[in-house]
Order: C-alpha cells, then structure tokens, then sequence
C-alpha cells in the first residue's frame, strides 16, 4: 500500500502544479486523457486481501508509471484498458486452485 500511497501522491502534486483537483479520485497528469484518468482509478487495491495486493500492486505502479509517460492518445487508453484486464485475469489466476 505504500507504493501506491506514493504513486498517488506524485501524481496529485502533478496535478496540484497544473492548476487540476488533486485527490485519490481526481488525479491526472499532463499525459492522462480523462479516459486513462478514469481508468486508473480501477488499478486500487488497498481492498484487496494482503495475498492479491502484491500482485495487484505491481500491476498498478506499471499502468501509473505508463500514465505518466505515454502520449494522450487513443492507444494510450487501450494500452491501460489491456493491463487492467490483465490484472484482473492475475487476481482470477491467484484465486484459482
């Protein structure tokens, strides 16, 4: 949980200096379309039991840290979209017998 605590909070200070709201449910940063802001918000896992936020927390430093340095486009969003799918198939995958 720490890692993502920081991730938000460098991403919020982005924000804050960009004149943009800068809470846990508002970030965005310069390369963010609102689709991709939107999306990150899915890449939480504070809820998740301590066995899945391992997994689920690797997963979402990558989609921040790609976030943060891809170009505002179409791709970018499906990009993220794809890796928030294959977090989701690693949490399945942790949870299967």
């Amino acid at each position: 949980m720490i890692a993502q605590e920081y991730i938000l909070q460098k991403l919020n200070a982005q924000a804050k200096a960009q004149g943009l709201a800068g809470d846990s449910t508002t970030y965005k940063t310069a390369a963010q379309s609102p689709g991709a802001a939107k999306l990150l918000e899915f890449f939480k896992y504070d809820h998740l039991p301590p066995h899945l936020q391992e997994i689920s927390r690797v997963i979402c430093e990558a989609a921040f840290e790609l976030a943060d340095t891809m170009p505002s486009n179409a791709e970018a969003t499906v990009v993220l979209r794809k890796l928030l799918e294959a977090k989701d198939c690693a949490v399945r995958a942790v949870l299967s017998p």
